[in-house]
């Protein structure tokens, strides 16, 4: 029984997550995506501040961090591209995707922009009605610009649901990459809203876990001189739960934060 005790713990610790990723999404140098094309990225799961299971953090919110583009051509600088606005991220919510996004036609004309569906020409264009703003269709963009990265922008997300993030370029030019990242924060923090409710079950099994242990670890003394190998398998039992869901919550908790 304790040298199949030792393999599991070896086995646990060998197979125990490294690292915990909040729902922050990386660029590094990402090349953009061809002219006139877009790219769906991640998903982050987000509640709104009525609907999340906790809010000491406030309103939860997107924020486009330290993003900005760079140019590879020869010909065209980062000074030459100060004014190129094709290049935008943008998060909207996946049941969604296809009401706002038609597959035949997303990048704005001249004459979008003069109608008033779009802010401007060769940007991201969403299917609303006119006079509706994005953030009424639940759709959160950033322009990326040629140059040193702008101050960040952080934008209150107000709708529960799965979020897309879009990288597109409606431009011209794609000789190019991005780097930066997009922070999507919930009103108790970082953790995605489909792990959520892990973190208060495992927290609750290690309470349940702790007292079993507790309970057993005095009946054990109790009858110390009359105990079967199979009690010292359930005491195993019960310390691989009790160290399984400590770790599980530290996880979560640390992931959160």
């Amino acid at each position: 029984c304790f040298c199949n005790l030792g393999f599991v713990l070896v086995v646990v610790a060998a197979a125990w997550p490294r690292c915990a990723r909040a729902q922050i999404y990386q660029f590094e140098q990402v090349p953009l995506p061809e002219i006139k094309s877009l790219h769906t990225m991640y998903a982050f799961y987000v509640y709104s501040h009525q609907d999340a299971p906790e809010k000491p953090l406030g309103q939860p919110f997107v924020k486009f961090h330290s993003l900005v583009s760079h140019s590879n051509s020869v010909s065209k600088t980062d000074a030459q591209l100060a004014n190129y606005e094709g290049v935008q991220l943008s998060i909207l919510p996946y049941n969604d995707f296809w009401k706002l996004i038609n597959p035949n036609k997303f990048c704005s004309t001249v004459d979008d922009a003069a109608a008033g569906f779009a802010e401007h020409a060769d940007q991201l264009l969403v299917q609303k009605a006119l006079g509706q703003s994005n953030s009424d269709v639940n759709l959160y963009t950033h322009t990326v610009k040629f140059h040193a990265a702008e101050k960040d922008t952080q934008i209150p997300v107000r709708a529960t649901g799965v979020y897309i993030l879009v990288y597109s370029n409606c431009g011209d030019f794609n000789d190019a990459t991005v780097s930066g990242s997009i922070i999507v924060k919930n009103a108790y923090g970082f953790l995605p809203g489909n792990e959520y409710h892990k973190m208060p079950f495992y927290g609750w099994l290690s309470i349940i876990y702790t007292q079993m242990a507790v309970i057993w670890m005095g009946l054990s003394f109790k009858w110390w001189r009359e105990l079967f190998h199979i009690q010292y398998c359930v005491a195993a039992v019960i310390l691989l739960g009790l160290m399984e869901a400590f770790l599980w919550w530290i996880f979560f908790n640390d992931w959160n934060h």
